[in-house]
């Protein structure tokens, strides 16, 4: 089937998650650090702020996994838990549950956490604000001249550094 004659997007988040590290354009306000870096498929000429922060969500579910990774679920969880709540104290914080799928279970926490932080919490789409940014936007590709500075960022930018710079 063709993408274009979807009812969906195929740039929906949980759904491009396998294909973002792939994805060969980047998009960022400039000079503002890891916060709002996020990859770009190369059929999107323009970006729209609801595709933006569907790849945004992707980014940050491959943060969480990576850190998952790295030390474990209930430390990552209480990583995210202490910051969501230096964002807004009466916000409800995903919870870490058990099942008997374990990937399963992984999956829909990186998701709640996705969505709780770029979607549901004030904090995130009121910086995208007030730093300017304005939809659509045009991503950039390989032959930008930031664009290798840019890419490290995103990177090598850790969950732990992303959520300092939220919380700033």
């Amino acid at each position: 089937m063709n993408p274009s004659t979807l009812p969906v997007s195929p740039w929906t988040y949980p759904f491009m998650t396998r294909q973002y590290p792939n994805f060969p354009n980047l998009w960022t306000l400039e000079n503002l650090g890891a916060l709002f870096i996020v990859k770009v498929p190369p059929e999107l000429a323009q970006l729209s702020k609801a595709t933006y922060r569907q790849l945004m969500q992707t980014r940050l579910d491959s943060m969480i996994q990576a850190a998952v990774s790295e030390t474990s679920q209930s430390e990552t969880q209480q990583w995210l838990a202490s910051t969501l709540s230096q964002l807004d104290w009466a916000q409800e914080i995903p919870v870490l549950e058990t099942d008997a799928d374990r990937d399963f279970a992984l999956e829909y926490w990186r998701q709640q956490w996705a969505e709780t932080l770029i979607l549901s919490n004030w904090r995130f789409q009121e910086r995208l604000s007030h730093y300017g940014a304005s939809f659509p936007a045009t991503p950039v590709t390989p032959h930008y001249p930031d664009y290798s500075d840019w890419l490290s960022l995103h990177d090598e930018t850790p969950l732990a550094a992303w959520l300092s710079e939220l919380t700033l």
